[in-house]
Protein backbone atom coordinates (compact mmCIF):
# COMPACT_ATOMS: atom_id res chain seq x y z
CA UNK A 1 0.00 0.00 0.00
CA UNK A 2 1.24 3.64 -1.03
CA UNK A 3 1.86 5.45 1.77
CA UNK A 4 2.51 3.29 4.85
CA UNK A 5 5.97 2.71 6.95
CA UNK A 6 6.33 -0.59 8.61
CA UNK A 7 8.59 -0.91 11.91
CA UNK A 8 9.61 -3.65 13.67
CA UNK A 9 8.99 -7.14 13.43
CA UNK A 10 7.33 -8.65 9.61
CA UNK A 11 3.58 -9.22 9.81
CA UNK A 12 3.88 -12.92 9.68
CA UNK A 13 6.06 -13.27 12.62
CA UNK A 14 4.77 -10.46 14.84
CA UNK A 15 2.70 -11.34 18.01
CA UNK A 16 0.80 -8.25 17.13
CA UNK A 17 -0.09 -5.87 14.61
CA UNK A 18 -0.55 -2.54 15.20
CA UNK A 19 -1.78 -0.01 12.80
CA UNK A 20 -0.40 3.49 14.22
CA UNK A 21 -2.33 6.78 13.15
CA UNK A 22 -0.60 9.57 13.37
CA UNK A 23 -1.92 13.30 14.29
CA UNK A 24 -2.28 16.38 12.43
CA UNK A 25 1.19 17.71 10.85
CA UNK A 26 2.71 15.20 11.79
CA UNK A 27 3.88 11.95 9.48
CA UNK A 28 4.74 8.17 10.55
CA UNK A 29 8.45 9.31 11.88
CA UNK A 30 6.76 11.03 15.03
CA UNK A 31 4.99 7.90 15.69
CA UNK A 32 7.89 5.50 15.39
CA UNK A 33 9.84 8.16 17.44
CA UNK A 34 7.23 8.65 20.32
CA UNK A 35 5.66 5.66 20.69
CA UNK A 36 7.42 3.12 18.92
CA UNK A 37 11.27 3.52 20.36
CA UNK A 38 9.58 4.13 23.36
CA UNK A 39 7.41 1.18 23.59
CA UNK A 40 10.60 -1.13 22.69
CA UNK A 41 8.87 -3.81 22.01
CA UNK A 42 10.33 -6.25 19.10
CA UNK A 43 8.07 -8.49 18.77
CA UNK A 44 5.67 -6.06 17.29
CA UNK A 45 4.86 -5.36 13.94
CA UNK A 46 3.71 -1.51 13.40
CA UNK A 47 1.96 -0.27 10.31
CA UNK A 48 1.93 2.86 9.79
CA UNK A 49 0.04 5.34 7.18
CA UNK A 50 0.52 8.64 6.08
CA UNK A 51 -2.28 11.03 5.84
CA UNK A 52 -2.49 13.55 2.34
CA UNK A 53 -1.13 16.58 3.64
CA UNK A 54 0.06 15.32 7.01
CA UNK A 55 -4.02 15.81 7.91
CA UNK A 56 -6.42 13.08 7.96
CA UNK A 57 -9.60 15.48 8.00
CA UNK A 58 -9.32 19.12 7.62
CA UNK A 59 -12.18 20.20 10.41
CA UNK A 60 -11.98 19.71 14.21
CA UNK A 61 -12.63 16.60 15.37
CA UNK A 62 -16.52 17.93 17.32
CA UNK A 63 -17.01 19.23 13.91
CA UNK A 64 -20.04 18.28 12.40
CA UNK A 65 -19.28 15.08 10.37
CA UNK A 66 -20.12 16.10 6.81
CA UNK A 67 -17.80 19.33 7.58
CA UNK A 68 -15.06 16.70 7.17
CA UNK A 69 -16.18 14.46 4.36
CA UNK A 70 -14.97 13.08 1.73
CA UNK A 71 -11.94 13.10 4.22
CA UNK A 72 -13.42 11.11 6.79
CA UNK A 73 -14.44 8.84 4.68
CA UNK A 74 -11.65 8.20 2.65
CA UNK A 75 -9.48 7.98 5.64
CA UNK A 76 -11.91 5.17 6.90
CA UNK A 77 -11.71 3.32 3.73
CA UNK A 78 -8.19 3.41 3.77
CA UNK A 79 -8.09 1.77 6.89
CA UNK A 80 -11.20 -0.59 5.47
CA UNK A 81 -8.91 -1.62 2.66
CA UNK A 82 -5.22 -1.99 5.06
CA UNK A 83 -7.59 -4.38 6.94
CA UNK A 84 -8.17 -6.47 4.10
CA UNK A 85 -4.81 -6.84 2.95
CA UNK A 86 -3.96 -8.15 6.88
CA UNK A 87 -6.94 -10.32 7.07
CA UNK A 88 -5.73 -11.89 2.90
CA UNK A 89 -2.84 -12.79 4.45
CA UNK A 90 -4.05 -14.32 7.33
CA UNK A 91 -3.42 -11.71 10.30
CA UNK A 92 -6.52 -12.61 12.47
CA UNK A 93 -8.77 -9.32 13.98
CA UNK A 94 -7.69 -10.63 17.34
CA UNK A 95 -3.64 -9.71 16.17
CA UNK A 96 -4.46 -6.15 15.34
CA UNK A 97 -4.43 -3.09 17.70
CA UNK A 98 -5.31 -0.08 16.35
CA UNK A 99 -3.16 3.26 18.29
CA UNK A 100 -3.10 6.61 17.11
CA UNK A 101 -2.08 10.31 18.79
CA UNK A 102 -4.51 13.36 18.87
CA UNK A 103 -6.20 13.19 15.13
CA UNK A 104 -4.81 9.65 14.64
CA UNK A 105 -6.31 8.50 17.96
CA UNK A 106 -9.77 9.94 17.08
CA UNK A 107 -10.00 8.45 13.67
CA UNK A 108 -8.43 5.10 15.09
CA UNK A 109 -11.84 6.00 17.64
CA UNK A 110 -14.43 6.86 15.02
CA UNK A 111 -12.76 3.39 12.50
CA UNK A 112 -13.10 1.09 15.66
CA UNK A 113 -16.52 2.14 16.70
CA UNK A 114 -17.71 1.38 12.98
CA UNK A 115 -16.53 -2.04 12.95
CA UNK A 116 -17.12 -3.68 16.15
CA UNK A 117 -15.27 -7.04 16.46
CA UNK A 118 -12.57 -8.38 18.82
CA UNK A 119 -9.77 -6.73 17.82
CA UNK A 120 -6.33 -7.18 19.74
CA UNK A 121 -7.21 -3.92 21.36
CA UNK A 122 -7.27 0.23 21.05
CA UNK A 123 -5.13 2.78 22.49
CA UNK A 124 -6.09 6.30 21.83
CA UNK A 125 -3.90 8.76 23.02
CA UNK A 126 -5.32 11.75 23.06
CA UNK A 127 -8.52 10.99 20.84
CA UNK A 128 -11.99 10.74 20.82
CA UNK A 129 -15.20 9.73 19.08
CA UNK A 130 -15.93 12.43 16.27
CA UNK A 131 -19.05 14.32 15.91
CA UNK A 132 -20.28 17.52 17.29
CA UNK A 133 -20.88 18.25 20.97
CA UNK A 134 -23.80 17.24 22.38
CA UNK A 135 -23.68 13.76 20.09
CA UNK A 136 -25.35 10.65 21.86
CA UNK A 137 -22.87 8.54 20.56
CA UNK A 138 -24.18 4.46 20.62
CA UNK A 139 -21.55 1.90 19.20
CA UNK A 140 -23.03 -1.50 18.17
CA UNK A 141 -22.43 -4.48 20.45
CA UNK A 142 -19.58 -6.90 19.04
CA UNK A 143 -16.34 -5.96 21.02
CA UNK A 144 -16.23 -9.33 23.47
CA UNK A 145 -14.05 -7.49 25.91
CA UNK A 146 -11.65 -5.88 23.69
CA UNK A 147 -9.50 -3.94 25.92
CA UNK A 148 -9.80 -0.28 25.26
CA UNK A 149 -7.43 2.64 26.51
CA UNK A 150 -8.40 6.61 26.11
CA UNK A 151 -6.51 9.67 27.50
CA UNK A 152 -5.96 13.26 27.43
CA UNK A 153 -4.74 15.87 29.31
CA UNK A 154 -6.79 17.60 31.92
CA UNK A 155 -6.75 20.62 30.45
CA UNK A 156 -5.83 19.79 26.71
CA UNK A 157 -6.49 22.15 23.93
CA UNK A 158 -7.39 19.97 21.91
CA UNK A 159 -9.41 17.01 22.93
CA UNK A 160 -11.58 18.06 26.09
CA UNK A 161 -11.85 15.06 29.31
CA UNK A 162 -15.53 15.12 28.44
CA UNK A 163 -15.22 13.87 25.13
CA UNK A 164 -12.85 11.03 25.83
CA UNK A 165 -14.93 9.64 29.16
CA UNK A 166 -18.24 10.00 26.54
CA UNK A 167 -16.08 7.98 24.13
CA UNK A 168 -15.05 5.25 26.92
CA UNK A 169 -18.68 5.16 27.71
CA UNK A 170 -19.66 4.29 24.34
CA UNK A 171 -17.24 1.75 23.57
CA UNK A 172 -17.69 0.27 27.38
CA UNK A 173 -21.64 0.02 26.47
CA UNK A 174 -20.76 -1.93 23.48
CA UNK A 175 -18.64 -4.51 25.09
CA UNK A 176 -15.39 -3.46 25.56
CA UNK A 177 -13.35 -3.66 28.53
CA UNK A 178 -12.11 0.06 29.08
CA UNK A 179 -9.56 2.11 31.07
CA UNK A 180 -9.55 6.46 31.31
CA UNK A 181 -6.24 8.47 31.89
CA UNK A 182 -7.14 12.18 32.14
CA UNK A 183 -3.42 13.49 32.97
CA UNK A 184 -3.00 16.64 35.21
CA UNK A 185 -0.46 19.56 33.78
CA UNK A 186 0.97 17.67 30.68
CA UNK A 187 1.31 19.11 27.43
CA UNK A 188 -0.23 17.75 24.09
CA UNK A 189 2.13 14.47 24.07
CA UNK A 190 2.71 10.83 24.93
CA UNK A 191 3.27 11.09 28.21
CA UNK A 192 4.82 8.41 30.54
CA UNK A 193 2.20 7.56 32.20
CA UNK A 194 0.06 6.97 28.77
CA UNK A 195 2.62 4.86 27.71
CA UNK A 196 2.92 2.46 30.51
CA UNK A 197 -0.43 1.87 30.03
CA UNK A 198 -0.09 1.23 26.61
CA UNK A 199 2.75 -0.88 27.40
CA UNK A 200 0.73 -3.61 28.98
CA UNK A 201 -1.67 -4.09 26.74
CA UNK A 202 0.94 -4.49 24.02
CA UNK A 203 1.66 -7.03 26.47
CA UNK A 204 -1.34 -8.79 27.40
CA UNK A 205 -1.23 -7.18 30.73
CA UNK A 206 -4.68 -4.88 30.10
CA UNK A 207 -6.21 -7.12 32.99
CA UNK A 208 -3.35 -6.12 35.35
CA UNK A 209 -4.64 -2.36 34.66
CA UNK A 210 -5.94 -0.29 37.52
CA UNK A 211 -9.13 1.48 37.48
CA UNK A 212 -8.73 4.58 35.39
CA UNK A 213 -12.13 5.91 35.01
Amino acid sequence: MDDLEHFGASVDEARLVVVLLHGRDQDPGYMETHVVRRVGDPSLAWLAPAAPGRTWYPQRFFSPIEDNQPWLGQADDRLERLTATLTAAGVADERILWCGFSQGACLACHHVGRSPRRWAGLVAFTGGLIGPPDTAFRLDAGFAGMPAYFSTGEADAWVPADRVRETADAFAAAGARVTVDIVADREHEVSDVELARARALFNGEAGSWAAGR
